[in-house]
């Protein structure tokens, strides 16, 4: 039997070494070529339960599901916290330590607060995108902060314009203060647009005593209630029940965080007295908004909050900034402020020079359309 010849055997596994060194080496330069995916933090509160936060990361998910070349560009990683201080600043020296410096937020004014003072102390370039933050003290301030949101005075013009306009004299404020920097600059820009007289009682829903809310809305008199809360709490229902059952001729209003479904399933009949305000028009008054909402209820079998959906345009609106080019923190910031307003898939978002968003507010008077 013939060898195979040894210099034969020696060639072959040259060629097949020149081959998978060409191989590895085109490997390689596809990889460098490909671009490497944006890393975002996304920072809610994601434990069991939390309304906001389910909210929050499913409006991602969401977004990704119907635009997958967005997913491949963008990588999406949730850090969950408390909503305390201590909580946040667990999280963002986490998302630091990941060499992430893009962040959307859902949480509220106070979180937004001390997110600032964490940034203020980072060398780092830090962009934050704030789907819930309106306090007034981040108003024109040219920080690292945009904000998709309109600041509590636009949202209080919006509140006295309807209680004026409609011709309720006598008004109580129902005020909750456990998010004290939106709470606090919320009344005070109330009290400069309406300029006239009103009551108001201040409490903490999530320790509230029904009992000493009824005897103070039995002191006085009153045609319209008001309830100034800042978040997704499910004692918002039982407040406007307490107010109609004081008062059954009364009106309640809400502000613009309440649409949702723990609010339908918590407010029964006192829905039928009550209107809202809202940072996006009707859903059966605006065509896309429906098709979007109804997309989305099929998906995960509830209604999306208020920051919820402005989350999803946060999404839109960095996914246009990647696709232009742009990938960091500074690049990102200066093409949304260089475009003033971008088209983002729900509606157009607009911001001025500060990162702060402009826009009408909408009232709702149909609450139980509203919320179908």
């Amino acid at each position: 039997m013939d060898k195979w010849p040894k210099t034969k055997t020696l060639k072959h596994l040259v060629k097949i070494a020149v081959l998978l060194i060409i191989f590895l080496a085109a490997t390689q330069a596809l990889n460098a070529c490909t671009p490497q995916p944006v890393k975002v933090a996304v920072i809610a509160k994601l434990e069991s339960g939390s309304i906001m936060g389910m909210s929050t990361w499913d409006q991602v998910k969401f977004y990704n599901e119907r635009h997958p070349i967005t997913a491949r560009k963008i990588e999406f990683h949730p850090y969950g916290d408390d909503g305390t201080r201590e909580g946040l600043t667990s999280v963002y020296e986490a998302l630091r330590k990941d060499g992430i410096e893009i962040i959307i937020t859902a949480h509220k004014s106070d979180s937004a607060m001390w997110l600032k003072e964490l940034i203020d102390q980072d060398d780092a370039k830090i962009l934050v995108l704030a789907a819930g933050s309106t306090t007034d003290q981040l108003e024109g301030k040219d920080d690292e902060i945009i904000r998709f949101v309109q600041s509590a005075r636009y949202e209080q013009e919006a509140a006295s314009q309807y209680i004026k306009d409609r011709g309720y004299e006598k008004p109580v404020i129902i005020r909750d203060i456990e998010n004290y920097s939106y709470a606090n600059s919320a009344m005070e820009a109330f009290a400069d647009y309406f300029a006239r007289d009103f009551h108001w009682f201040d409490v903490k829903l999530s320790g509230i005593d029904f009992a000493v809310l009824e005897k103070q809305l039995s002191s006085i008199d009153y045609d319209i209630a008001y309830l100034l809360i800042s978040d997704y709490n499910i004692s918002a229902g039982a407040v406007a029940q307490m107010v109609l059952k004081v008062n059954p001729d009364a009106k309640v209003l809400y502000n613009a965080w309440m649409k949702t479904q723990a609010l339908l399933d918590t407010a029964g009949n006192s829905l039928n007295q009550s209107a809202m305000l809202s940072h996006y028009p009707a859903n059966y008054e605006n065509p896309v908004i429906e098709d979007y909402l109804e997309a989305y209820q099929n998906t995960f079998s509830y209604v999306p909050n208020t920051i919820g959906i402005t989350v999803y345009r946060i999404v839109d609106a960095l996914s246009i900034a990647i696709g232009n080019g742009h990938k960091n923190p500074e690049s990102i910031k200066a093409f949304m402020l260089d475009q003033g307003t971008i088209e983002t898939e729900l509606l157009p978002v607009v911001i001025d020079q500060y990162g702060d968003t402009q826009g009408p507010f909408y009232y709702l008077e149909n609450l139980l359309e509203a919320f179908k």
